[in-house]
């Protein structure tokens, strides 16, 4: 429905029943056919099938031509973009979702792509909807040699084995009517082509194609089931140097429409790069080809064949500054892949006679190999250094060797060294490596220099944080942490976040691995996405809960290292060691809960410095010694339970600042003294010493504490309870003193039925009235 003499411009819409208005066809416009003369709209006698009697082909157009004004596709007029003479599919690209169809798994196993030409018979250009038809061309497998493509108004359609043939326009157009009436012989569909003018000839180019959907039957030709993709694109194999040139510096052939390769590239365009071909080609040795694919390097070379890139390495005449053409070393000097780590290894010899040979395996793979014939053994110093890229977080081993004839004479000093570092140079970076005593054994004539090391883009970092000694050694959990980082690659992350997740990885190394537990698949995943352990806000790391994990490792000093821990939860483990000094930077932390575990040393000053702690349970571990006296410093501290710890000393009066705790539990300690003044401990609710062996204990201290109502002090044999009839703490509602009941009752035979009571009340308070020191 449109309006009348519009028929060309205007929209149609859909009737919509009992509704005044229709429904817009998208996509949808009328194209006059019949030619007006002009230059848009003319017909050309010799390009038409027909006379063009009266201006238009209606049977279709000659070699060249397509449309429906069978428009010459080699005439100069820009806006027909003129078909591809030659498609080329790649059945190897096929996506990992392809059906069981024989058709499918035929095109997944040919290693060889599909050419399709434009059918051409008797001068004649075959077309359906005024586009051309395409059948194989040249050497295809014979699954696809009477297979054939076609424009279908809206989609193209791929018949793989046609039904009557594609040789001559006889059979194709008895396959073609076929497809139309009989779905069945449709292989693949594909996407919609936006149509807006019949004008346009239509190119299936770029297009994603699908298997048929089996159960339409709503349209001849079927609709694509978009949940069965077919993972391929056809491209034009037909070269044009303006429109379709060849790729990589390839040369257009303009006749035959091939291209001349160059660089060992292959295919019809030269889209083939020489990657995986064990040798670093330098054309394509920059970001734009992925370095050749890998092949410049030793770590990135996926080449089947052991020691890719050329056997492993390349001949080169030049290293450590010294030239030898005629013995060269091996290397891989054209290594520039970024994502490699850059070292440099640095060379001192003094002295003539004495040749040096080194060998360089990273990950067992050899990077570099300089023979003892390649340095000059007549010159009488060599100071250089060679840089070469390796891959992050590789294992290392340098053997050096110095071959000095004069041992045989008993002639054995050798001023000879050599350093290892991160970097272009050793000037202010981390070394690596170096010539050390240790690392230094005799062989007959020859000093062999041995040293292992791990080369980590991470080092500059975690170097600062972690020791760098433990680093370096493959055994500790500092050492496996920072392999791990490097190998998984976690450059991209900020520092914090790297720190971070060195020090849970290091954390879980040195207990039980517990990040590795249960298939948490760590290696793929963000810290903050193991809800079982930790806890985050904004990315950071505010809780670890591994309470009850059967965990059996140590603190280790990177625990600092998660500066933004607000609840570090580790009780009823097997846990042990010290509690390493560097907790003072979790300044962060509120809650620190490590009882019921098998921790030793003393409880650290350090802990004085955790300035916003709430809660701390140090209870059922091994300490020793005393409760420093910067635990005094925590004002916000509500919990202090320091239970079953072999503590000895006296209570620290600064426990006496503390004047937001509730709880105060020390029970079961060695400790002795007086008990200080915790009168101004307001907020106090609970007080328990028991079973320690402190002496003196003033209650009246105890009288302005509005809120306590438990306090136990018994099994402390040298305090003595004086309470009287009528103390302010008798008078406490709800208030329970517990006294040592054996003790009293070994004094005052009266005070036992108190004692099975433990309350205090006016008809249960004893005393001995002949002595100024009653016994509560």
């Amino acid at each position: 429905m449109t309006n009348a003499y519009e028929t060309e411009s205007s929209p149609w819409d859909v009737i919509v029943p009992f509704s005044a208005h229709g429904i817009e066809i998208e996509q949808f416009q009328m194209t006059c056919v019949e030619s007006d003369g002009t230059e848009t709209k003319r017909c050309e006698s010799d390009l038409c099938m027909d006379d063009c009697s009266d201006d238009t082909c209606m049977k279709g157009c000659n070699n060249n031509s397509y449309g429906v004004f069978c428009t010459d596709i080699n005439s100069d007029d820009n806006s027909i973009e003129p078909p591809c003479r030659t498609l080329e599919f790649g059945f190897d690209r096929f996506s990992s979702y392809l059906s069981d169809d024989s058709d499918d798994i035929a095109a997944e196993n040919s290693l060889e792509p599909a050419k399709f030409r434009i059918f051409e018979d008797t001068n004649t250009s075959f077309q359906v909807y005024y586009n051309p038809v395409y059948v194989p061309v040249g050497n295809v497998p014979s699954w696809i040699e009477s297979g054939l493509i076609f424009f279908g108004g809206r989609r193209w359609y791929f018949v793989l084995n046609s039904a009557f043939g594609n040789t001559n326009a006889s059979q194709l157009t008895a396959s073609i009517q076929s497809a139309f009436s009989n779905s069945s012989n449709i292989t693949w569909v594909s996407d919609a082509v936006d149509i807006v003018s019949l004008m346009e000839i239509k190119t299936p180019l770029g297009l994603q194609w699908y298997r048929p959907d089996i159960d339409d039957i709503t349209t001849t030709l079927p609709l694509p089931d978009n949940s069965r993709l077919v993972g391929t694109k056809p491209i034009c194999a037909f070269c044009d140097n303006n429109t379709n040139p060849c790729r990589h510096e390839g040369v257009c052939n303009s006749t035959d429409g091939t291209c001349a390769c160059v660089h060992k590239t292959s295919g019809s365009l030269c889209m083939t790069i020489p990657s995986g071909n064990e040798h670093c080609d330098l054309f394509f040795n920059t970001a734009e080809f992925y370095y050749d694919g890998g092949d410049c390097c030793q770590a990135t070379c996926y080449n089947s064949i052991p020691g890719c890139g050329g056997g492993g390495l390349e001949d080169i005449d030049s290293a450590f500054g010294e030239n030898n053409t005629n013995v060269g070393g091996k290397a891989h000097p054209n290594c520039i892949d970024p994502k490699m780590v850059q070292i440099s290894i640095e060379l001192y010899r003094k002295g003539k006679g004495i040749e040096v040979g080194i060998e360089l395996e990273c990950n067992t793979d050899t990077i570099l190999h300089l023979p003892f014939e390649f340095f000059d053994r007549n010159s009488s110093v060599i100071n250089g250094t060679q840089t070469m890229l390796v891959e992050d977080g590789s294992d290392c081993l340098l053997r050096i060797g110095l071959n000095d004839a004069r041992l045989e004479i008993g002639r054995v000093s050798v001023d000879f060294k050599y350093k290892v570092c991160l970097g272009e140079s050793c000037e202010n970076s981390s070394t690596l490596s170096e010539s050390t005593n240790d690392t230094l054994y005799l062989d007959g004539n020859i000093r062999h220099f041995r040293s292992e090391f791990l080369v980590s883009s991470f080092w500059e970092i975690l170097s600062s944080s972690s020791n760098s000694d433990l680093l370096r050694d493959i055994n500790s959990p500092q050492g496996k942490a920072i392999r791990f980082e490097s190998k998984e690659g976690y450059s991209h992350q900020q520092n914090i976040q790297l720190l971070q997740r060195h020090a849970l990885l290091v954390l879980s190394y040195a207990n039980g691995d517990f990040l590795f537990r249960d298939d948490l698949g760590v290696e793929n995943r963000n810290e903050c996405e193991f809800p079982l352990y930790i806890t985050c806000r904004d990315g950071m790391v505010t809780g670890l809960d591994l309470s009850n994990q059967q965990v059996n490792g140590s603190i280790p000093s990177e625990i600092s290292l998660l500066t933004t821990l607000e609840h570090l939860l580790l009780s009823e483990n097997s846990m042990g060691g010290s509690i390493p000094p560097e907790i003072r930077s979790l300044t962060n932390l509120k809650i620190l809960d490590i009882q019921s575990n098998k921790f030793t040393g003393k409880i650290p000053d350090e802990i004085g410095e955790l300035i916003k702690l709430t809660h701390l349970d140090l209870s059922y571990n091994d300490f020793h010694g005393s409760i420093p006296d910067s635990i005094g410093e925590l004002k916000y501290l509500r919990y202090l339970v320091i239970e079953s710890c072999t503590l000895n000393g006296t209570i620290p009066h600064s426990v006496g600042n503390l004047t937001s705790l509730v709880e105060l539990d020390l029970e079961n300690n060695f400790l002795t003294g007086p008990i200080p003044d915790l009168s101004r401990l307001t907020d106090l609710v609970e007080l328990d010493l028991e079973n320690n062996a402190l002496s003196e204990f003033d209650p009246e201290s105890l009288v302005p504490l509005t809120k306590l109502v438990t306090v136990v002090v018994k099994d402390n044999p040298n305090i003595i309870y004086i309470v009287t009839v009528g103390h302010e703490l008798c008078k406490k509602i709800h208030f329970t003193f517990y006294v040592d009941c054996e003790f009293n009752a070994k004094h005052t035979g009266d005070c036992l039925n108190y004692c099975n009571k433990t309350q205090c009340g006016d008809q249960s308070v004893c005393f001995n009235s002949s002595s100024t020191k009653g016994q509560l």
